[in-house]
Order: C-alpha cells, then structure tokens, then sequence
C-alpha cells in the first residue's frame, strides 16, 4: 500500500481515537474539574489501544510475529509521548488562559493544536515498529 494510503487510513483510525480521546478528555477536565495533564493521560491511553488494535488490524503489515513485544514496545513509547505532549499541553492551555477568547476552552484548544505533531510522530513510529522492525532470538549453539 502506498505511503499517502495509509496515512490516510491511519488519520481516519486516529480520527476515531481522537475523537474517544477528546471526549473522555472533555469530561474529565470539564465535568471531573480534573487537571489537563491528568486527563490527556487516562483519555489518551484509552485511545492509544483503540488506535494500535485498528492500525495492526486494517492498515499496517505484519506477520503476526512478536506482536505481544511491539505492543509493549508501542506501550512504553506511547506512555512517554503521552506524557511529554501532556506537558506540552498543560504549558499551551497556561499560556492560553492570557487570551480571553480561549479562557474557558483553553485545554481544549490547546490539544487541538499539539494533535498534529502526536499524529505524525505517532504514524512514524508504528509503521516502523509493525513492518520495518524486527525482533528475532538468539539460538544458542
């Protein structure tokens, strides 16, 4: 599958996580009164599994080898995005509260605008994990 097609397959799969991601983090910051960083981090590991269970299943190939370890592996790079772009989050919706069009709503603009940095970086990462990487034994001798 070309490159573009399947960065457009994965925009729509992470679309959708998104989508589950904004909500729950909608709630959690506006209902829940929870802090933004706190809720990027529960909404968005709810939506990182979504996005991994869809993109291995629909858009990326692979041979169903090692897919417990790249699921880990995704995991671990996963937790670490997440918490950066959830720093990074927390710092633009601060910076946000100085403008008064944006007060009220400043967490969510403020995802809104680090989304398409987590998207590309998150396709790179997957499609080098699913079909580039490779993770064999050693057999001993």
């Amino acid at each position: 599958m070309v490159m573009t097609r399947k960065f457009t397959k994965f925009t729509i799969v992470s679309g959708m996580g998104w989508g589950i991601d904004l909500l729950i983090f909608t709630v959690a910051t506006h209902i829940l009164q929870w802090n933004a960083a706190v809720s990027n981090i529960l909404s968005a590991a709810i939506a990182v599994i979504f996005v991994y269970v869809n993109s291995t299943r629909y858009i990326f190939q692979h041979d169903g080898t090692n897919f417990k370890l790249k699921f880990f592996i995704y995991a671990i790079y996963q937790l670490c995005s997440i918490v950066m772009f959830s720093l990074l989050i927390d710092v633009v919706s601060s910076w946000l509260l100085d403008f008064s069009f944006f007060r009220n709503f400043s967490s969510i603009f403020a995802k809104i605008a680090v989304t398409p940095f987590t998207l590309l970086t998150n396709f790179l990462f997957m499609r080098y994990l699913v079909e580039k990487a490779s993770f064999q034994r050693r057999t001993q001798r």
